[in-house]
């Protein structure tokens, strides 16, 4: 059986004569500006994206800053309701900055809090069950 003539089965055999010459070189060609074309959508879409990090970096440092400065001012409000003849009536406003105000003054209650939280969050459902009675 000459070398030429095996075929194994499930497998195409070999090609006897190559593609034209003209016809590889437009493949080629193509395929060239197609790897052209993502390259620069790739380099678009990543400086698009170092654009929106840097500015989600940007907004994130202005709401931290904020939320600093809205817990400052209620430092003062507290500081001024304590004077005598001064009545304290409470909005939506200050109750929110209210619990992060008392969180900065006592580091300790706050983790005291958040460990007793996770320890009851690992109990299982009849220790739950069982704590709560």
């Amino acid at each position: 059986i000459p070398h030429a003539d095996l075929c194994f089965p499930g497998h195409p055999p070999p090609p006897s004569t190559p593609f034209p010459e003209e016809q590889m070189d437009s493949l080629l060609s193509i395929i060239s500006s197609q790897r052209e074309r993502f390259r620069a959508r790739n380099q678009e879409l990543e400086g698009e994206n170092r654009m929106l990090q840097h500015t989600v970096h940007a907004l994130q440092s202005e709401l931290d800053n904020l939320r600093a400065d809205n817990i400052k001012l209620y430092e003062k409000i507290k500081f001024l309701q304590s004077y005598p003849g001064r009545g304290g009536s409470r909005d939506d406003t200050e109750q929110r900055y209210s619990s992060q105000y008392e969180e900065r003054l006592d580091p300790f209650s706050s983790f005291s809090r958040k460990e007793r939280q996770r320890k009851y969050l690992s109990l299982s459902p009849w220790d739950k069950a069982t704590l709560s009675m």
